[in-house]
């Protein structure tokens, strides 16, 4: 069987960088790896950037827009259709991040073309796809499409979410989230490795310096009170009572950085609670940290956490559904019921003196390695459209 030529949809893709962004780029490197022959049609969002360029070994295509607010929306939707028409000779399957408006082009050309479509429903509660369809401009017309396509949710609560939004159960598959998974395990955990990364990202932001033995937390995510920022800020205030080294990273942006900014300040944590803003790549970050902290109100499994515990960090993350589903409590870290203060910095000081964190850390990347690997992520989705490929039958049930 020849190759299957996957194109991967995504509105936004590098620079503009967040998790579903990056996980497209891993899940794109590994569909290679295992032989596929993946490529990423995204937005241009800047005119200067080329409309054609290799990210790794991947090629991406990005389709110009205007930045004007609605009329940019439009021009790249018409122009995502002309790529797909000019190009269909070019590709076998297509797999779209996120129910939005890149997946209503994509599910309308399906229908019409029977070209296999696999659309990934990228996250659940309030920021998530079915929340943005009920209260988006036409959003309830591309949920409408959507809804006759092959959709993938990322975990059971993503899964429920499309059920009760009316979203046909045959034509919802899970898929969990993967993430790369460093085969080294002591080398990357090592004092020696910590030190480096720290001092690497000291020079590239001299707010991140800090003392080779200084205790470091980080948290990576959309900056928000769902994801349990500030009352992570809060918990801070305690710790840093009892260890006034210890420093807190909360690597991110949002829409509440701004207020979350102040609470800092008006809690006098400058200093010691740092938001940096975004990264291209975490791997210093995660390299750095000693632990990693996860405080979220919504289920489901954050990214985040994923590449933390992939990266050898043991992990304090609330007690939802997903989190506490990978995460066993004691084994990985610590699982702490989500807006609990107390017990959220009673959990950070016992993590700063806990004697069996690197093995805490080693046994949460072997989690990741067994069940979220991205190398496994990418064989669920190839298998998926290679049967809606050569399963007329399967194409003709999402019509």
């Amino acid at each position: 069987m020849s190759p299957l030529r996957v194109v991967l949809v995504t509105r936004c893709f590098w620079p503009v960088v967040g998790g579903a962004e990056m996980l497209i780029a891993n899940l794109a490197a590994a569909m290679r790896t295992l032989g596929a022959c993946p490529q990423i049609v995204t937005a241009q969002w800047r005119r200067e950037w080329p409309t054609a360029l290799t990210f790794g070994e991947i090629p991406v295509h990005r389709i110009p827009q205007s930045r004007r607010r609605g009329w940019g929306t439009l021009q790249y939707m018409r122009g995502l259709g002309r790529w797909l028409r000019d190009h269909r000779g070019a590709y076998d399957a297509i797999c779209v991040s996120s129910l939005r408006h890149s997946a209503y082009v994509v599910a309308r050309r399906a229908r019409r073309e029977a070209i296999p479509v696999l659309l990934r429903a990228e996250s659940s509660g309030e920021q998530g796809d079915c929340r943005w369809q009920e209260t988006a401009r036409l959003g309830r017309r591309i949920r409408s499409h959507c809804q006759r396509a092959m959709v993938l949710a990322t975990d059971e609560v993503g899964r429920q979410e499309l059920l009760r939004s009316g979203y046909c159960e045959r034509r919802v598959c899970v898929i969990p989230n993967g993430v790369p998974v460093a085969h080294s395990s002591s080398a990357s955990c090592s004092a020696e490795t910590r030190r480096a990364a720290r001092l690497s990202l000291s020079e590239v932001n001299r707010d991140l310096a800090a003392l080779n033995d200084a205790p470091v937390a980080v948290f990576i995510g959309r900056l928000t009170r769902s994801q349990g920022v500030f009352d992570l800020a809060r918990a801070w205030q305690r710790v840093v009572s009892a260890r006034s080294d210890a420093r807190l990273w909360l690597i991110g942006d949002g829409p509440e950085r701004g207020p979350l900014f102040q609470l800092v300040k008006d809690l006098d944590l400058q200093g010691r609670v740092l938001l940096p803003g975004e990264f291209d790549d975490y791997e210093d970050v995660l390299a750095a940290a000693d632990f990693y902290v996860h405080p979220t109100h919504e289920q489901g499994v954050p990214m985040g956490m994923l590449r933390a515990m992939a990266a050898g960090l043991p992990v304090i993350a609330s007690d939802v559904a997903g989190s506490g589903d990978l995460l066993v409590h004691g084994r990985h870290g610590w699982l702490t019921a989500p807006r609990d203060i107390g017990a959220l910095s009673s959990a950070v000081l016992r993590m700063l003196n806990e004697p069996g964190r690197r093995a805490m850390g080693e046994a949460a990347r072997q989690r990741v390695r067994d069940c979220r690997s991205i190398e496994r992520c990418a064989e669920s989705h190839l298998s998926i459209m290679e049967r809606m490929l050569v399963a007329p039958a399967s194409r003709e049930a999402s019509r």
